[in-house]
């Protein structure tokens, strides 16, 4: 290799290290949300169960139910209080959600071995907070059931169902009478 060959070749790694440390870079900033006395616009839209047929959108101050019979749904008027909203932040804020990955759905592992479950339960969580908004979606066959980013979102999907819950029976919800097989 000539000397002009050499720094050409020096040239291309040294761009090449500077574009792949810069992707590092920008994968790795971390979003910081404040506290939730600080935020201005805070929503959550949240589908989860079977078929994802129950929703809250706090946006629109509704709560669709799966009623699970004939394949009905009731939609309610469903507005939480500051209180619940504090609870359900302060969980994102704990377990820092802003920055998992987006898809917890994979039902396949390295070795190939994929599982499908039906009926299929799963859960889409769309989250604003001032202008910043994560989507992140979950199925009950991902298989990585280790990865930290699934445990973080189940213990945030399972604050807000419990929200949900409480608000149900302070509301007196009707319950479904028949379940899914």
């Amino acid at each position: 290799m000539n000397i002009e060959n050499k720094k050409i070749f020096v040239i291309l790694i040294t761009i090449l290290a500077l574009i792949f440390s810069g992707c590092a870079e920008s994968k790795n900033t971390k979003i910081a949300l404040p506290e939730f006395s600080e935020a201005k616009v805070f929503e959550i839209y949240y589908s989860f169960g079977i078929e994802q047929r129950n929703i809250l959108d706090t946006g629109n101050d509704v709560y669709i139910k799966d009623m699970v019979c004939n394949n009905t749904k009731r939609e309610y008027e469903f507005q939480l209080n500051e209180t619940e909203l504090e609870i359900i932040y302060d969980s994102l804020l704990e377990y820092d959600l802003f920055n998992i990955k987006e898809d917890l759905t994979k039902s396949c592992n390295w070795k190939g071995i994929c599982t499908v479950t039906e009926p299929n339960s799963a859960a889409t969580l769309k989250i604003l907070v001032n202008e910043k908004t994560k989507t992140i979606e979950w199925n009950i066959d991902y298989f990585d059931k280790d990865d930290s980013d699934f445990k973080k979102f189940m213990n945030v999907s399972s604050v807000i169902k419990k929200v949900i819950y409480q608000k149900e029976n302070e509301l007196n919800i009707e319950k479904p009478n028949c379940f899914y097989l």
